[in-house]
């Protein structure tokens, strides 16, 4: 049988987790809102230990509120693209019904990021069995617009994606991706694994991944015999 110790103290300030977890302050930090004074110090002063915190938020809420609501987004609903997170923030303002944060919004959210995963699945899938993904994205680099470098591409012909599905992987091409990479296609199919923007049971990626690994696997096996010489 596990008896949990609900008076462990896990940073050694004099508040127990639990207490720690009642009042919303960090178990793992003496001075939550990093103010110089352990939270311990503050509640007994009758102040709050996220004072700082809360008055930083509130100044940011005032100053920059589309900001403030993005940033709440991102811890929210898990998302780290700027253009879903300002779509997310379009449709939040445009929409009386969705308030923050409930079970409408995470709705929402979910389907605007699997629609954009299932585009953008479609779209790296087509540049995969073309072979064209780094000429694709050298191309969207020098034009400097996706929608531009798609029209060199006959395999875009008759396909219509939707605009937040570009802007995310144009941004993520002119902002996110190293300029001095050696295989821009897989640097780019990585970054969007990493924000969660494919659909990880995709066909593509499931050929993808698989024709991978063998390349990882020589490439390793090449560096194991380089070390050992």
């Amino acid at each position: 049988m596990v008896i949990k110790n609900h008076f462990k103290d896990s940073d050694q300030d004099g508040l127990s987790d639990m207490a720690e977890l009642a009042y919303g302050t960090n178990v793992f930090s003496q001075d939550s809102d990093n103010d110089g004074r352990t939270d311990l110090e503050e509640l007994q002063e009758g102040q709050s230990p996220l004072q700082k915190m809360i008055q930083s938020l509130k100044e940011l809420q005032e100053r920059d509120y589309e900001t403030f609501i993005m940033a709440l987004f991102e811890v929210e609903l898990s998302v780290s693209s700027p253009v879903l997170l300002k779509q997310l923030y379009k449709d939040y303002m445009t929409d009386d019904r969705m308030i923050l944060v409930n079970e409408e919004l995470y709705e929402h959210s979910r389907q605007l990021q699997e629609s954009v995963q299932e585009e953008l699945s479609d779209l790296f899938a087509r540049l995969y069995r073309t072979g064209a993904g780094n000429a694709f994205i050298m191309d969207t680099l020098n034009d400097q617009s996706l929608k531009k470098a798609m029209t060199g591409y006959d395999v875009f012909d008759g396909i219509s994606y939707d605009k937040v599905a570009l802007d995310t992987l144009e941004d993520m091409i002119q902002h996110d991706l190293s300029l001095v990479s050696q295989d821009y296609f897989s640097d780019l199919v990585y970054l969007a694994l990493e924000k969660k923007l494919l659909d990880e049971k995709s066909e593509f990626l499931q050929v993808y991944v698989e024709q991978l690994l063998p390349i990882l696997s020589n490439e390793n096996q090449v560096t194991s015999d380089i070390s050992m010489v």
